[in-house]
């Protein structure tokens, strides 16, 4: 019973450490060797890409890590099922593996060290949307 517990929060914890991995050895590449400004993207371009990877990090990390307390979603945190209540954690944790990997993708795209700051901020985000062993089932 223990071990299948162990492998199973093992299994939740592996998207956001390789991806917390990811980041972290982007990040020190990016500040081994300084990049040349990209010639190539206008500035309002990057401003603007900057500004929406900014944006939908945060609100990404907010709306993950208050999902199921938004009454309109689940009025008595009681949930139906188990496996409606893993389903709405895996959603959670694929948009904020997701959201990370975009800005990850912008980051090295602009060359810009400060859009992987919002990616690590987003990945470490899913190490607290872990299921919770402490929510009840309803039976049918």
């Amino acid at each position: 019973m223990a071990s299948s517990r162990i492998i199973s929060r093992l299994s939740w914890l592996l998207p956001p450490s390789l991806l917390t991995l990811l980041i972290v050895v982007a990040l020190i590449v990016m500040f081994s060797f300084p990049w040349a400004a990209s010639a190539e993207v206008s500035p309002l371009v990057a401003y603007c890409c900057q500004l929406s990877v900014v944006v939908v990090s945060l609100a990404s990390v907010y709306f993950g890590l208050k999902l199921f307390r938004f009454k309109r979603l689940l009025p008595a945190r009681v949930f139906s099922s188990k496996k409606t209540y893993l389903k709405w954690c895996r959603f959670r944790m694929v948009w904020l593996m997701l959201v990370s990997a975009m800005a990850l993708w912008v980051a090295s795209w602009l060359e810009d060290v400060s859009l992987l700051w919002c990616a690590l901020l987003v990945a470490v985000s899913g190490f607290f949307c872990l299921p919770d062993d402490s929510i009840t089932f309803q039976e049918p």
